[in-house]
């Protein structure tokens, strides 16, 4: 009994050790973005403890809203790890006129 207890706890400090984000257009043009503009950003944070509480919301329309951004120019997700919390951050630039 003791020996599937060890192996339990062993298993679980190894959730949310590793995160993976793939992004399927991992290629971004950005040619026709005038970067000499001044952006108006938005950014969302999610944190989740051990792969198995998520708190928060990090999607792009949350960090769109949060930031009053109304056509995005261009997305940025970072992640970090610290110890058994993983944090997700997105955040998005963009302008408010067409």
């Amino acid at each position: 009994m003791t020996g599937i207890l060890i192996v339990f706890v062993v298993g679980l400090s190894f959730v949310g050790c590793v995160s993976f984000k793939a992004n399927p257009t991992n290629v971004s043009d950005l040619s026709s973005v005038d970067m000499t503009q001044d952006f108006v950003t938005g950014k969302a944070c999610s944190t989740s403890i051990l792969g198995l509480f998520p708190m928060g919301n990090s999607t792009i329309a949350e960090a769109a809203r949060k930031g009053g951004v109304q056509y995005i120019d261009y997305v940025e997700t970072n992640v970090g790890h610290y110890l058994m919390i993983i944090e997700t951050c997105t955040t998005v630039y963009g302008h408010n006129s067409g």
